[in-house]
């Protein structure tokens, strides 16, 4: 009996270890054909590839890099071919010159060298290109659609079939590009693979217009309009300062255009300040002498209206020396004496001038109006035009006495230099009660 249990024990763990040999040996082995490759034997027969290892190569446009899928997006421009890469943290990055970027400084639009692993659709390597037609944040471009090429200034980039636009809405072409659009361009020569929009545009309307009318509207430096009514302006997208402009009247507003959208700014508030204007009546002498003001013929024999300001005026007749003055009108009516010289006929025997392209300076006193010979120059310290013979030099300045001197100036090669005193102030009680029958300043 003990000889059968020992038998049946021995029995027993002959069974379990052959039992447990098949379970660590036989995996592989005993799989069929048709029931693939068990999880123990894909963990070993699979050879993650070397760093830097790849089998394919090529240069592509970056359209879109998205973190949240681990990917990057490309366009082969030649091939007119989109498709997506996956990466990992073994996948490098580098600028034009070869320098380690990381993958927030990946820009989209822009050309890069690429490697990958085709099968498995992964990134290794990414070097952007040195393209040859680089223009980064630039505006003032105009599309031509039938010459298929994109103005800026006086060159012309080349549009294709394969040229991708970026930035824009699905809805949105080349064609719908305006000059207000801030683009970046990328290609080669002259040629243009991508265009992607920095910042689009939109259009700007005006309600309660009416008292703006015949006015300006600035934003920046670079546009400026002549408001009419109902009139619509396109504006780079984003917060704008936008200026009206209406005689003396100037109001600054904010606006924020939004990308194709039209935004209303409502302007009825703004109070127009009525525009002053005097009342001009011209004493001239020949009274057949032809008088133009502001570069328009007038008829000197009636009153002229003008606004408040200086104005330029230009009176000439046969026989006489043509005159040129500026004039202030500050008053609402005035009276204003344009008198013109007899020509004199020089003869050879007339001295030469000598006095070309030297000048008349006054330096002191400083900050005052300066008249030479009637006719307003401007404010002191002012270097005037040399020319030879008497003149009458001005000097006048609210709240002082108005000082004339009479100069003779030299036929000499040479400036000639004035420092006079300085005005006196005016007494309070004259102040009020000072009257001229010539109420036009500036003279």
């Amino acid at each position: 009996m003990k000889k059968r249990i020992t038998v049946l024990l021995s029995i027993l763990i002959l069974c379990i270890g052959c039992t447990a040999c098949t379970s660590l040996g036989g995996g592989k082995s005993t799989a069929s054909s048709s029931e693939g490759i068990t999880s123990t034997e894909s963990q070993y027969s699979f050879e993650a590839p070397r760093p830097g290892e790849f089998d394919s190569a090529d240069t592509a446009i970056v359209t879109t890099v998205s973190k949240v899928n681990g990917t990057i997006s490309f366009y082969n421009y030649d091939l007119k071919k989109y498709y997506t890469l996956s990466y990992d943290s073994v996948s490098t990055y580098a600028d034009k010159y070869g320098s380690a970027i990381t993958l927030d400084q990946i820009k989209e639009g822009f050309l890069y060298e690429i490697t990958f692993l085709k099968s498995k659709k992964l990134l290794v390597s990414l070097k952007e290109s040195r393209a040859s037609l680089v223009m980064e944040d630039t505006y003032g471009f105009s599309v031509d659609s039938a010459a298929k090429v994109l103005n800026y200034k006086t060159e012309a980039y080349k549009l294709t079939e394969g040229t991708i636009l970026l930035g824009a809405s699905s809805k949105e072409t080349v064609r719908d590009l305006k000059p207000e659009d801030v683009l970046t361009l990328v290609g080669e020569n002259n040629e243009v693979y991508s265009i992607t929009v920095v910042k689009g545009h939109g259009t700007l309307k005006l309600r309660g217009e009416d008292n703006l009318v015949g006015g300006t509207l600035q934003v920046g430096k670079d546009l400026g309009v002549h408001i009419i009514k109902g009139m619509e302006v396109t504006l780079p997208e984003g917060e704008q300062t936008v200026t009206f402009t209406k005689g003396t009247t100037e109001v600054t507003r904010k606006v924020t255009v939004n990308r194709n959208e039209k935004t209303v700014l409502d302007v009825s508030d703004i109070e127009i300040e009525e525009i002053k204007t005097g009342k001009v009546l011209f004493n001239v002498t020949p009274e057949n002498a032809e008088v133009y003001v502001d570069g328009k013929l007038i008829d000197n024999s009636r009153l002229q209206e003008y606004g408040y300001g200086l104005h330029k005026l230009v009176a000439s007749a046969s026989g006489y020396e043509t005159l040129t003055r500026y004039f202030k009108v500050a008053e609402p009516q005035a009276s204003l004496p344009v008198t013109l010289e007899k020509s004199d006929t020089k003869t050879e025997e007339q001295e030469e001038d000598k006095t070309d392209g030297f000048f008349i300076v006054i330096s002191a006193p400083t900050g005052v109006e300066v008249s030479l010979d009637g006719n307003y120059m401007g404010m002191t310290p002012i270097s005037i035009k040399k020319e030879y013979g008497s003149h009458t030099i001005t000097l006048r300045k609210n709240g002082y006495i108005t000082r004339t001197y009479t100069v003779k100036i030299e036929n000499t090669a040479e400036n000639v230099y004035y420092s006079f005193e300085s005005l006196e102030k005016e007494k309070e009680e004259k102040s009020s009660s000072v009257s001229d029958n010539n109420t036009v300043s500036g003279n």
